[in-house]
């Protein structure tokens, strides 16, 4: 009730708050001169409607203010004369107003009772469709039966969604109707369970549908009691399960199809979980081992193999559990055989990374193995015959891309001691980026048969990182007779590594300066006439800046010739620090340089390295113990479209006393 008060006295306050309004016009009538025949029509107004409105404490609240405004004008005199003349009339106001007031209370509750009867109606309404769309989500069908297990209502629709046709139980009992799965036996039992008023899930009923097809459907259900504790039956839903017993049956059928191709399979194929148990083995295994295929299912690795067996298999079982797919060979003896086995281990591994166990592979290949050794043996001899010529042989299996390198390849790369088996992409990432394309060129070439063989010299990284220079030479020697496709090649790689270290020794010993290292004449001029070349034909700009060491006799005739090949070094090093380096650096002989740059940007670009050269010249250079301060002057000149390299040359050579004659330690531009 304490709870109620505070709503009680706000409501009693509006209703007072509400005659008080009418009081108040009243007030402001009379004072605009009109003269309203009652004190009570507008307070009485404001008094009914807190009645229609806020219930008995709102009209308690108008009826204290309509009473004591009716108190205030009965004794003050001259208000309302009219209608204090008569007491009939004034009682009959008050009686009046307060019976309208109570007729408006008890029209408000009945209002009331309206809305709430209908709000109820809803949300039983609601709550009914929300049970039904519950039930059509978590089944396919909502059922009823009587305390005597005849089909009283069904709800949902079956037909369409599930193709079985509730309609044909109603009246009647579940077993009234055969399913193909329960004998009589089964229903007995049913009956029995519900005669008890046993709950029941998931019985599974088998009926035929049309066509000839079964339709399946999984049924549950309740007993209902009313209020009394009386058994009036049973409620619960059902779901056409057919799709998921086709799929069990296709199922079934796939794996007895698989364990016939398996059993057909001329190896061992097994499945191993990741607790290292059998769960399935084909028949190889009874033919191999004399085991009955019953023995494997459920039982580990270890219970199978015994101890010493599995010491041997434990590495690579642990390996193919960790997710890694391997393949090894071994050899065991059963039975007085023996065999030469090829196994692979494929893991199989769920969408979460997890490995959940590992499919076995196990290959006879006695014969291969033997075979195999036979090879070895001829390659062997081979080998030896070409021992003393250092060349490795290779033999490439071109529908595989697997090429076999005997063991002269190994000590050419620095790999361990062997053969070596590699793919062709593998070897191809050794190649050196510039030789790929013209190997694969050549090779593919040989494979067409447009030419008869290949001789190819390029370089190979080995395992120090070094570049090996190989010769290697090569040719088909087998093909595919319906199209002529190459299946085979064999050849030679040859280590040329010190032949082209010599090779390159003496072409730089043709092309350098001895003293700094740097480009002589004969390079600078075949730069030159390249960059003339390139320059027409792409419209590049290039430049050519001839340098001296301004007084460089005197540090001759100072400190002797030794000093002055010293700092000729320093300023050839200190040359190649202002340019890039694809620009050619070059000594034409005693003091004198070229610089030849190409794809410069405008005529700033050369005017900025110029400058540069300059300031790197004047740095002090330590010759002896003591400080050498020299200079350098530059000429530049920009190949032009008419120009050969010789003419180049001399203009950049005038533009060099140019600047000489200037004062030295600066840059001249040749016009």
């Amino acid at each position: 009730m304490a709870a109620k008060e505070p709503g009680a006295i706000f409501r009693m306050l509006v209703g007072a708050g509400l005659a008080l309004l009418g009081v108040v016009l009243v007030e402001v009538l009379i004072l605009a001169g009109l003269r309203p025949l009652s004190p009570l029509s507008l307070p009485g107004l404001g008094l009914v409607g807190a009645a229609a409105l806020l219930g008995g404490y709102g009209m308690l609240g108008g009826a204290a203010i309509a009473l004591c405004y009716y108190v205030f004008n009965a004794v003050a005199a001259g208000r309302f004369p009219e209608f204090f003349a008569n007491i009939h009339v004034s009682v009959g106001w008050l009686g009046g107003l307060l019976l309208i007031g109570w007729l408006m209370i008890g029209l408000r509750t009945r209002l009331q009772a309206a809305k709430l009867a209908t709000v109820l109606d809803q949300t039983l309404r609601e709550s009914e469709s929300r049970f039904r769309h519950l039930t059509e989500l978590s089944s396919d069908w909502y059922w009823e039966q009587d305390e005597n297990f005849r089909f009283t209502f069904e709800s949902g629709a079956p037909r369409g969604r599930t193709r079985l046709d509730m309609s044909t139980l109603h009246g009647r009992a579940r077993w009234d109707i055969p399913a193909l799965n329960l004998s009589a036996e089964d229903w007995a039992r049913h009956r029995a369970q519900l005669e008890r008023h046993e709950p029941f899930r998931d019985l599974v009923i088998e009926r035929a549908g049309p066509g000839g097809r079964s339709l399946w459907a999984s049924v549950s259900g309740d007993p209902v009691f009313d209020d009394y504790g009386r058994f009036t039956g049973y409620r619960g839903v059902g779901r056409d399960i057919t799709a998921e017993k086709q799929a069990e049956q296709a199922l079934r059928r796939s794996e007895a199809r698989l364990r016939v191709i398996a059993d057909s399979i001329p190896a061992l194929v097994s499945y191993i979980d990741a607790e290292e148990r059998y769960r399935f083995n084909n028949r190889a295994y009874e033919e191999w081992f004399g085991i009955p295929r019953d023995r494997f299912a459920g039982r580990s690795i270890r219970e199978i193999w015994g101890e010493e067996r599995y010491a041997l298999m434990r590495p690579n079982v642990a390996r193919a559990l960790k997710g890694e797919r391997l393949s090894y060979e071994y050899t065991m003896q059963e039975g007085g055989v023996e065999r030469h086995v090829l196994a692979n281990y494929v893991p199989e591994i769920d969408a979460e990374g997890r490995v959940q166990g590992f499919f076995v592979l196990a290959h006879d290949i006695t014969p291969l193995a033997a075979a195999r050794n036979e090879l070895r043996a001829s390659r062997e001899r081979l080998e030896s015959a070409l021992g003393g010529s250092s060349a490795a042989l290779w033999d490439a299996d071109l529908r595989t891309g697997r090429v076999y390198l005997s063991e002269a390849w190994a000590e050419i790369v620095g790999a361990p001691q062997g053969d070596t088996v590699a793919s062709v992409e593998e070897l191809l990432q050794l190649v050196h980026p510039e030789d790929v394309e013209a190997g694969r060129r050549m090779s593919i070439e040989a494979m067409k048969g447009i030419r008869p063989g290949y001789a190819f010299e390029h370089r190979v990284r080995s395992r120090d990182g070094e570049w090996k220079w190989i010769l290697s030479r090569g040719r088909v020697t087998e093909r595919d007779p319906a199209t002529g496709r190459a299946l085979r090649m064999i050849g030679t790689n040859i280590d040329i590594t010190d032949r082209k270290h010599m090779e390159q020794a003496l072409q730089s010993a043709a092309h350098s300066d001895p003293l700094t290292g740097l480009a002589n004449r004969m390079l600078l001029a075949d730069r030159m006439r390249i960059a003339l070349a390139r320059g027409r034909r792409s419209g590049s700009a290039c430049a050519l800046l001839y340098l001296d060491v301004d007084r460089f006799k005197q540090v001759n005739d100072t400190l002797g010739h030794g000093a002055g090949d010293r700092l000729l070094k320093d300023f050839a090093e200190r040359l190649r620090g202002c340019v890039r380096q694809a620009d050619t650096v070059a000594r034409l002989g005693g003091d004198e340089f070229v610089v030849l740059l190409e794809d410069l940007k405008d005529e700033a670009s050369a005017k900025l390295v110029a400058e540069k050269m300059l300031e790197s010249a004047r740095a002090p250079a330590r010759m002896d113990g003591s400080d050498i301060l020299v200079t350098t002057s530059i000429g530049i000149a920009y190949g032009g479209d008419d120009a050969n390299e010789e003419a180049w040359l001399k203009r950049a050579d005038a533009a060099l006393y140019e600047a000489k004659r200037s004062g030295r330690d600066r840059y001249f531009v040749a016009k």
